[in-house]
This record gives structure tokens, C-alpha cells and sequence, in this order.
């Protein structure tokens, strides 16, 4: 296709987008139509989940939103694609999967992570282990995918990701062979901006799930059967569901991780304030420890933590040793 139809195609397509706009969501007005237009058209061409394989727009969409403020454009977007595509279910969901993973790239890295999205986003210890318990005593044996093995592990999944502070990819690609189980320790090779970096993680509460998993299911190999393409969108729409009927907040996988780094810094600045005396806290040394736990590229990101942790006051806070669970 030549340069001049691929700017037609995005003409019309751009057409259709603000009338989407104007008939299914509240963005009403001209001017916001005309910036969503203008912030999906770096796309440079229309999105076609027909013939572009599921990495390759994933990576269009990560070249094109390099701003916070375009997610809200592109999530649109996807609604569009979604419901005016004419594609079949199975590729309906793949849309909305991504539709999701933009919502969680503003946790993932730098991008519209304030003190504000990290305070509304932040679960208590407690609040996770209630999070467990729902799950333990109210999902049935093979309710995730009618599989009984996924069902364990979307039932131990919110414990070891707070516990690690991993990405959902990092969790779903661990091996067996990652584990140390006599430090309790789990190597995590990092995924995306990160560059693969690898770094170490404590697991304590999680270990006696792990251990029964993987006894049970003779696990040589990659420790979850959980596939981060596949399954990623009903995990997160069942997490979401959880965390609206027990905090009245939709929480997805991503927000475990978010926890532990809220969590570790109040711990730490407040122990700080115990060792020093001092209001004022070394918060240098906090940055540098949530930054390489959570294996954070942008320094940004892990500051606007510790600015949360700063205005947070929990006495329940996350413990390195671990924290008093029901398992």
C-alpha cells in the first residue's frame, strides 16, 4: 500500500473514530475529539488485527505512546476497533486485553504515575490478605479455565506478587530452577525497559503455595502454566472483581506489585525516622533500595512512591520478613 492510501485509510478511519467519540463516550467536545485524533494518529496508520500478529501492534502502540496523557486517547481507540472492526470474539478480547496493558503501562514505567493514581492504587497488607483468603474459600476447584492447576495459581498469584513486587510477565516466566528455596530468594530476569536486567527477590509467605504446586504438579520447568497472552485478561477481569467486592476499587495484578513498593517505603522511612531521630529521613538510601527490588529504570517513578509513602500513615505495613498471612 502506498504512502498516500495509508493516509486515506487513516483519514476515514479518524472520521469514523470521532463519531464513535461523539455517540458512545463522554468526550464531547471538539477540541478533545480533535486532540484523542491527533494523539492516535502517531500510529501513523490504522491498527489491523487481522493481519498485524498480536507483538507487532503491541509494539506500535509502545512507539506511539511516549506521552501520559495519550492513554486515555488509545484506550478509546481500542474500544472503537473493538466494537466497529467486525472481528470474532477471540480477537475482541485480544483488543480488550490490550485496552488493559495500556491501563497498566502508566504503572509500569514513568508514564502518569502521580502520588495521586499511587495512593488511590494502594492496597494494605491487611487488604492483600484479605484479597487471599476471599480467594481461598469462595473459588471453586477449576474455576479459572476449567482447569484445576490455573486455579491454584490464580489463587496463590496476589501473595507472590507482593511478596517479589514482579511484573505479571516476570511472575509467568520464573523457573524452577530460579528458586532458592533454602534463602527464600527467586531470580527475576526484568522484561520491556528494563533491558532483562536480572535481580533478585524475597519470597516468605508465598513459599508453602509454591512448594505444594510444585509437588503436586511435578513442576521441572516453568513454575506457572498461567500464559501472559493468553490468560492475562480473564486473571485481571477476576482480580478486578475481587477488589470492587471487598475495597470498592478494581485491583489488577499490576497492583500488587505497586503495594509492595508503597508498603517498603513507609517501612523503610519510617524505621529511619526510629534509627536517626530525624523527620527529615535519609530518603536516598530508600530510593536506591525500592529502586533496585523493583528493578524501576526511571528514578521518577520510584520518587513518586516515596512522595505517596510520605503522606500515607498505616500502621500495617509490609515486613521484610514477611507478614502474618493465613495460608
Amino acid at each position: 500500500m502506498s504512502g498516500e492510501e495509508v493516509t486515506t485509510e487513516m483519514d476515514e478511519e479518524m472520521q469514523e473514530f470521532r463519531e464513535f467519540l461523539e455517540r458512545h463516550t463522554n468526550v464531547d467536545s471538539e477540541r478533545s475529539q480533535d486532540m484523542y485524533i491527533a494523539w492516535v494518529r502517531k500510529l501513523e496508520r490504522p491498527l489491523d488485527f487481522e493481519e498485524m500478529q498480536y507483538g507487532e501492534v503491541k509494539r506500535w502502540l509502545d512507539m506511539a505512546i511516549t506521552n501520559s496523557s495519550y492513554g486515555s486517547a488509545f484506550k478509546q481507540y481500542l474500544s472503537f476497533k473493538a466494537r466497529s472492526g467486525g472481528y470474532d470474539r477471540d480477537t475482541v478480547d485480544i483488543i480488550y486485553r490490550l485496552k488493559q496493558e495500556v491501563d497498566d503501562w502508566n504503572l509500569k514505567t514513568s508514564r502518569g504515575l502521580t502520588k495521586t493514581r499511587v495512593i488511590e492504587k494502594y492496597l494494605t497488607t491487611q487488604q492483600v490478605q484479605e484479597f487471599h483468603t476471599y480467594l481461598k474459600r469462595h473459588t471453586r476447584p477449576k474455576a479459572f479455565k476449567n482447569s484445576y492447576r490455573k486455579t491454584q495459581e490464580y489463587k496463590l498469584l496476589p501473595i507472590f506478587l507482593f511478596e517479589t513486587a514482579c511484573r505479571i510477565e516476570e511472575a509467568l516466566g520464573v523457573n524452577v530452577n530460579n528458586i532458592d528455596w533454602e534463602n527464600n530468594t527467586i531470580r527475576i530476569k526484568g522484561k520491556g525497559r528494563d533491558g532483562g536486567k536480572v535481580r533478585k527477590v524475597n519470597f516468605n509467605q508465598s513459599k508453602k503455595l509454591l512448594r505444594e504446586l510444585v509437588n503436586e504438579f511435578d513442576i521441572t520447568g516453568e513454575l506457572f502454566a498461567l500464559d501472559r497472552d493468553s490468560d492475562y485478561g480473564a486473571l485481571n477481569d477476576r482480580f478486578k472483581r475481587v477488589g470492587a467486592k471487598l475495597f470498592d476499587k478494581e485491583s489488577t495484578a499490576h497492583w500488587f506489585r505497586h503495594s509492595f513498593a508503597t508498603n517498603f517505603a513507609i517501612m523503610r522511612i519510617q524505621e529511619n525516622i526510629e534509627e536517626s531521630g530525624d523527620d527529615n529521613p535519609r530518603k536516598g538510601e530508600v530510593k536506591n533500595q525500592i529502586r533496585e527490588y523493583l528493578g524501576h529504570d526511571s528514578i521518577d517513578t520510584t520518587e513518586t512512591y516515596i512522595h505517596a509513602a510520605e503522606e500515607l500513615s498505616r500502621d500495617n505495613i509490609y515486613k521484610e520478613g514477611g507478614f502474618d498471612l493465613e495460608i
